[in-house]
């Protein structure tokens, strides 16, 4: 056996997702998330979302008006799957009398992401409100051992 590194990515290039209806809202009491927190007032005028309303009537619908503002580019890359394997060589092991072979084994999955709506939502997810479970991730790790018997020894 050799020595390994074997990555998988996965992610896709033109896609737009629109944010759902927790973010479109625009009232104060649909204020879920603290990413939310920075709309637009006179001192933060370079806000991710657009002024908030007390309430629904008298032009506060207006940040549901449908609108292309509402739209993120959802295009990402994920490293999906990572796995590296190390054979010890016979030189190592021929001091070692019990133990024949050795490798070494490590696998992770969804370990490093890239894209630009992170701080909304996961692309992956099918939530465009932000309360979607985001894609988890994990890691393994294994050895494999052939040990001497002693009638070959």
């Amino acid at each position: 056996m050799k020595d390994s590194l074997c990555p998988v990515y996965y992610g896709t290039g033109e896609r737009y997702m629109t944010f759902g209806n927790r973010y479109q809202s625009g009232e104060g009491k649909y204020l879920y998330y603290e990413n939310q927190l920075n709309y637009w007032r006179p001192d933060n005028t370079g806000a991710d979302f657009p002024r908030i309303s007390i309430s629904s009537g008298v032009n506060g619908n207006n940040n549901k008006a449908g609108s292309t503002f509402w739209m993120r580019n959802a295009s990402y890359l994920r490293l999906k799957d990572l796995q590296l394997s190390y054979d010890f060589k016979y030189k190592y092991l021929k001091k070692c009398d019990w133990l024949q072979t050795c490798r070494v084994n490590l696998s992770g999955s969804n370990l490093f992401h890239y894209f630009r709506c992170y701080k909304f939502f996961d692309p992956e997810t099918s939530s465009t409100s932000g309360d979607g479970y985001p894609v988890q991730k994990s890691l393994f790790n294994w050895c494999n051992n052939r040990f001497y018997r002693e009638e070959y020894i």
